[in-house]
C-alpha cells in the first residue's frame, strides 16, 4: 500500500488516522504539498505526519512530488530536503 499526502489531504478527514490502520501493509509514502509546490508551502503539518510514521515504525522510503514550482531543480530539492529533515527531527523529538 502506498499513501499520498496530496490525495489524503483531499479525501481524508484526518491525514494521520489512516496511517495506524494500514501499518502492516504500508510500503511507500509519496509526499506532495497541498498546493503541489515545494514542501512547506502548503498547509499540512509535516511534523505531525512524520511523527505518525515514526509512531507506527515505518522505515520505508518516501518520494517527493513537486509539480507547481518555478524554482530551479536544485533549489527545489534543497528546500524539500530541509523541510523533511526539520519535520522528521521535530517528530523524533
Amino acid at each position: 500500500m502506498m499513501i499520498d499526502t496530496f490525495h489524503m489531504n483531499i479525501e481524508e478527514r484526518d491525514m494521520i488516522a489512516p496511517i495506524a490502520r494500514i501499518t502492516d501493509i504500508l510500503a511507500h509514502v509519496h509526499l506532495s504539498e497541498t498546493n503541489r509546490d515545494v514542501l512547506g508551502t502548503g498547509h499540512w503539518d509535516t511534523s505531525e505526519f512524520f511523527g505518525a510514521l515514526e509512531s507506527v515504525g515505518y522505515s520505508g522510503f518516501c518520494a517527493v512530488g513537486v509539480y507547481n514550482t518555478r524554482l530551479p531543480r536544485r533549489e527545489c530539492i534543497a528546500r524539500c530536503m530541509r523541510v523533511i529533515k526539520e519535520s522528521a527531527g521535530e517528530a523524533h523529538g
